[in-house]
């Protein structure tokens, strides 16, 4: 997210940007401490950050051209659809999975037909399933 108060594009973030989460996190807007459970945006280049409360207003005018949508919805939107590619590629893995089953129950069958027409005597069966 890009604001007017800072030149660099902030991230958010659901925990502490630092490394010790004992640190305490001071918005650069406000000065309030940040509780631990709540989103913060941040910068890393120059340990610039905000609580997500205090951008609202802030959001430069680029910013607000590109996204009709708030960093929170944003951020459902992209969840939601990685939640939905995840379902369709276990349906996918499913109807393949089925698919493989039906043609090895159709080969065994096949092969069974075939072992009671040609009954020439004994012989070496390969498998490649």
């Amino acid at each position: 997210m890009l604001i007017d108060k800072h030149p660099h594009e902030l991230n958010l973030l659901f925990v502490s940007p630092y490394e010790d989460q004992n640190v305490a996190f001071e918005c650069d807007e406000c000065h309030g401490i940040a509780n631990r459970d709540n989103w913060v945006y941040y910068c890393a280049r120059c340990d610039f950050g905000m609580h997500s409360n205090c951008t609202t207003g802030n959001v430069t005018g680029k910013e607000a051209a590109n996204s009709s949508q708030s960093g929170h919805e944003h951020l459902m939107d992209s969840v939601s659809r990685q939640v939905e590619d995840i379902q369709a590629f276990n349906e996918a893995q499913e109807t393949l999975a089925a698919a493989r089953l039906a043609a090895k129950i159709n080969a065994r069958g096949r092969k069974a037909i075939l072992d009671m027409i040609d009954d020439s005597g004994p012989r070496r069966d390969y498998s490649y399933y």
